[in-house]
């Protein structure tokens, strides 16, 4: 008696509960009409039980190929799980079997949904020479648990695996959806671009226990789409007790680059690579995220939003290693609760297209005790001509950080003077203040008072009798980008 199932390996032939009770009863009646005798009996459940055992064992070649739910195994096809020979042929049938589970139903824009297939690894280390390929209208399927390494035969153009493409011309400019990658390890050897590359998806998932290691380009490189998460993720171009991970002349790459709008990175690690992360787009999220590639002193970048013109993007609890955050033009950036290490530090440049700061927060981060500065210009190619809704403030350091704002106070007791003159040039970031308000407290007496035209950032409050007391004075670099004016009267 047997039953059709599908299983492991798709459909074969399985034990049904009912034989293998036929079996143990059939034993038992066995045992009770034999009398046993010790030199020539062997119990049927010994002889039997290897049977019953293979029967639930065996592996069977896929044979329906749409199948609802499968789960596709390399192996089945050839494919070598110890990576001594090449398993490109073997992955090539998988993924065309994995592709052609397109059930009934159908996703965003026609999308063909593979009903949540999976290409499982089973924690095998395999070689290919050409990249996994998930074509533009396929979604809800994914890739788990196991390795791939690189050929030295591989393209040094191609990522192991390519989701997607730039031909994607809907309304959303997303042509895959709900696409995960979990539990695998990505090792390009030194030879490949990179090993993930997104385009034009809506909905995928990178994470968690993602490793990528040996990559020219990126590790992970997004391509426009939407709502790409990365998380719980590992990448570097070298490992980190090798040598050349610390040597500029061989750390070239980025660890992930986010080309488009509305992804999250969030409690990822980048441990080698020239730039950590790049963000190219709008409304992005970058949290938890800690870089310790390439120090700024030899020439990386921790985090480099290359976004003139794209707003939104925000950096939360990121923990820049002895590298920096470099914003070009920032444009609505926030930056907060941030840790930046021993030479790390947050680096302003201005573009020849831009040179402006439109709307930048810089609030509430951490700085450890190193000799730089918290906020630094970068005007080698232009100067900043505006900074409008920018508030950098309440960050904390220690001793030997030379903190920098756009706000600042400062206060002092005079006796018998008419004149107080505070020069913020050392706590300021830009040359010039927009706004001043001061206080005035007197020992005692009434005189009339003035703050003076300010130069540069010197503020001069005079009196016009001498007299004993405290001024106090507040300035902010930042003009309002939409002053209230005769509205607030």
């Amino acid at each position: 008696v047997s039953t059709q199932s599908t299983g492991r390996h798709g459909a074969h032939m399985f034990p049904s509960f009912s034989f293998v009770l036929l079996l143990f009863s059939a034993q038992v009646l066995y045992v009770f009409s034999h009398p046993y005798q010790a030199s020539s009996f062997i119990p049927p459940t010994k002889r039997h039980l290897p049977i019953v055992l293979s029967l639930f064992s065996q592996r069977d070649t896929i044979k329906n190929p749409n199948a609802v739910n499968p789960t596709i195994f390399p192996t089945d096809f050839g494919a070598d799980p110890t990576g001594k020979t090449d398993s490109t042929t073997a992955f090539e049938n998988a993924m065309s079997v994995l592709l052609s589970r397109h059930v009934n139903n159908s996703l965003a824009n026609g999308i063909k949904d593979l009903g949540g297939a999976v290409l499982d690894l089973e924690g095998g280390d395999y070689t290919i020479s050409k990249p996994l390929v998930i074509p533009q209208n396929y979604g809800n399927l994914r890739i788990v648990r196991g390795t791939l390494r690189a050929s030295r035969y591989f393209p040094s153009y191609s990522y192991l695996i390519e989701v997607g493409s730039t031909a994607c011309s809907n309304d959303q400019g997303s042509c895959n959806e709900n696409i995960g990658f979990s539990e695998l390890m990505l090792d390009c050897k030194n030879l490949c671009a990179g090993g993930l590359q997104i385009t034009a998806i809506m909905g995928a998932n990178v994470g968690p226990q993602m490793f990528f290691l040996g990559f020219q380009v990126a590790g992970i490189s997004i391509i426009g789409g939407h709502e790409v998460m990365v998380h719980e993720t590992w990448l570097g171009q070298y490992l980190y007790s090798d040598p050349k991970s610390t040597e500029p002349a061989f750390v070239t790459a980025t660890g992930i680059q986010v080309f488009g709008n509305d992804h999250y990175v969030v409690d990822t690690i980048v441990f080698s690579s020239r730039i950590g992360v790049e963000l190219r787009g709008a409304a992005n999220l970058l949290s938890g995220v800690h870089t310790w590639n390439l120090s700024t002193s030899k020439g990386g970048t921790g985090i480099l939003v290359n976004a003139p013109g794209y707003t939104q993007n925000r950096l939360l609890g990121c923990y820049l290693d002895y590298n920096s955050i470099v914003a070009i033009d920032p444009e609505h950036l926030t930056i907060a609760n941030g840790f930046f290490l021993c030479g790390g530090n947050i680096v302003l440049k201005a573009s020849k297209r831009y040179h402006s700061i439109n709307g930048l927060n810089i609030i509430g981060n951490q700085y450890d005790n190193c000799q730089n500065e918290s906020v630094v210009l970068d005007q080698s190619e232009a100067q900043f001509t505006g900074v409008y809704d920018t508030v950098i403030e309440n960050n904390m350091m220690t001793s030997g950080i030379k903190i920098k704002s756009t706000r600042a106070k400062a206060s002092y007791h005079q006796t018998n003077a008419k004149r107080w003159e505070f020069n913020f040039s050392n706590r300021l970031l830009f040359p010039t203040i927009e706004t001043v308000q001061y206080s005035i407290q007197l020992d005692d007496g009434f005189v009339r008072h003035a703050a003076r035209p300010v130069s540069g950032n010197v503020v001069v409050v005079e009196t016009d009798l001498p007299v004993s007391g405290t001024v106090t004075v507040w300035v902010d670099q930042s003009k309002e980008s939409q002053p209230c004016g005769a509205l607030c009267k």
